[in-house]
């Protein structure tokens, strides 16, 4: 036998995991808990177990971690099919990225749900369909809920785009709840998301918004639940002021339907809109507006999907409707996502300009595939469907120069979406490199930057990099064009195997 060697890994496995997640004890710090007449050893992921529990002794595992520290230990995604061995530090980084993270289904947790039947277990990409099949019932669109008749704890389903949003809602005590969010993803994914949630009385009237900057991951569901800063509080007896107090660094905001303003003191007249109705489309109508010989209207986009007038049957003209174009300057247009949560108002010479760039709008994937959906939901379509073209910021990754002569790729950095694109006159002519942040306004000041980095893995260890600001999305053809040029002289001394270098994007905020 050797010194120090394991006799039965499986034993070691099963003796040195987390009671609360069962996962291994390789996330520091590692504590014991003394309740209940027993000991539990809560591993760092379930480390706000332990600093919540009163009156329970606690101490912490040093030796052990110490020890754990010169082991290497699989992946908690082994038997869903990563098979790498992690360090004691770079554990909880990667199961964050992990793209193999397993999961049971929420109704699975028996101490949550003590009624449900689920025992649904598997990769998490293949959890959507599951709740398709076997949830249906739980998945709500609308997301409505009475908390009042609520007394344990719940589970709803509900959409954005064609990603699903598990959400959570936490019975804790009389009028008192816990909510959470979170989406089948990554930590990574997790950020691209935020919610609202809105807390209305019996007649709907008066209502109060808690906001909350992220998602969670639905991999740590059951770690999650018991951070309460993960969380929304929610309190059915205290007043709107004491909410606000409760709340602490979440962002608030009192609404009163019944007096002045939604938002931005601008007041929406409900009456007025329905008469800027097309008839068309259904859209709230903006200059320029046209008229048929009768007198009806017709919005600018849809005079030209049409020959007739849909209302009297009479021909469409390019005349001007410039009464109602007028009278559009003194009407306060809502979002047309209000429905979804967006509460911006402006004026008719503005709205376009923020529908064009809001948030919960609607968009197509970037490779017209016939997906559609708000932006937040671009990087997991892609992550999915498209992963080919995807690349991590700050990530070493391989370049072919041998492949086609223009490529791009999508990269997510802080929540925002980035295109790298690179020409190449040639296998060994020069490259024409340009990361374009989108989303954007065409005349926005640059907020971030990025450095691309040759990376020399010879013995030489050579280093060669170039930094340029983050402009706003143009064609690809443009992209080039305003791209910074490498001449070959300089990228050759990367290059291996006769065609290969690698490289890193480093993307920062100005």
């Amino acid at each position: 036998m050797q010194e120090f060697e394991v006799t039965d890994k499986s034993a070691l496995a099963i003796e040195n995991s987390c009671t609360n997640c069962s996962k291994l004890l390789n996330v520091s710090p590692i504590f014991c808990l003394e309740r209940n007449q027993r000991v539990e050893t809560i591993c760092g992921r379930c480390v706000n177990l332990a600093n919540q529990t009163r009156n329970a002794k606690k101490w912490r595992q040093s030796a052990y971690e110490n020890l754990a520290k010169f082991l290497t230990t699989p992946c908690s995604n082994k038997k869903y099919g990563c098979d790498v061995l992690l360090h004691w530090n770079d554990v909880e980084s990667h199961e964050k990225r992990c793209t193999f993270q397993g999961i049971k289904c929420p109704l699975a947790q028996k101490k949550l749900f003590p009624k449900a039947t689920c025992v649904w277990e598997g990769n998490i990409n293949n959890f959507q369909k599951h709740v398709e099949d076997a949830h249906q019932d739980l998945t709500l669109r609308p997301l409505q809920v009475e908390l009042s008749e609520l007394t344990e704890n719940r589970l709803f389903f509900t959409k954005v785009g064609s990603q699903i949003i598990t959400v959570v809602i936490k019975y804790e005590k009389e009028n008192t709840y816990y909510c959470l969010l979170m989406v089948n993803g990554t930590d990574v994914e997790s950020r691209c998301y935020r919610y609202q949630l809105e807390l209305c009385d019996e007649q709907k009237g008066d209502s109060i918004i808690l906001r909350k900057s992220r998602l969670e991951p639905l991999a740590y569901m059951v770690e999650n639940l018991n951070n309460h800063g993960k969380m929304l509080e929610i309190d059915m007896v205290k007043s709107k002021k004491e909410i606000v107090c409760i709340t602490g660094d979440k962002e608030v905001e009192v609404k009163d339907t019944s007096t002045t303003a939604l938002n931005r003191n601008a007041i929406v007249d409900e009456k007025m809109l329905q008469e800027l109705e097309c008839p068309v489309c259904k859209e709230y109508m903006v200059p320029p507006i046209f008229i048929c010989k009768t007198g009806h209207s017709i919005c600018n986009s849809c005079k030209y999907k049409v020959t007739v007038c849909p209302n009297c049957r009479d021909e469409l003209s390019n005349a001007r409707n410039f009464t109602l174009e007028n009278l559009t300057t003194n009407v306060n247009y809502p979002c047309r996502n209000k429905d979804a949560g967006c509460l911006f108002v402006t004026t008719s010479d503005k709205i376009l300009a923020h529908q064009l760039n809001c948030y919960l709008s609607d968009i197509p994937c970037v490779l017209k595939c016939g997906w559609q959906g708000i932006r937040s939901g671009l990087h997991p379509h892609l992550k999915v469907q498209h992963p080919t073209i995807l690349r991590e910021a700050d990530i070493l990754h391989i370049f072919d120069t041998k492949d086609k002569n223009e490529i791009f790729f999508y990269i997510q950095y802080n929540g925002e979406m980035f295109r790298l694109s690179i020409k190449q006159e040639g296998e060994k002519g020069r490259k024409r490199f340009n990361v374009q942040q989108m989303w954007v306004g065409k005349d926005a000041a640059p907020k971030f930057r990025y450095q691309f980095q040759f990376i020399d893995h010879s013995p030489l260890g050579q280093n060669f990099s170039f930094a340029n600001a983050c402009r706003a999305l143009t064609d690809l053809k443009e992209a080039h064009n305003t791209g910074i040029i490498i001449p070959w002289n300089l990228v050759q001394p990367f290059i291996f195997e006769d065609r290969y270098f690698y490289y890193k994007v480093v993307i920062s905020k100005v």
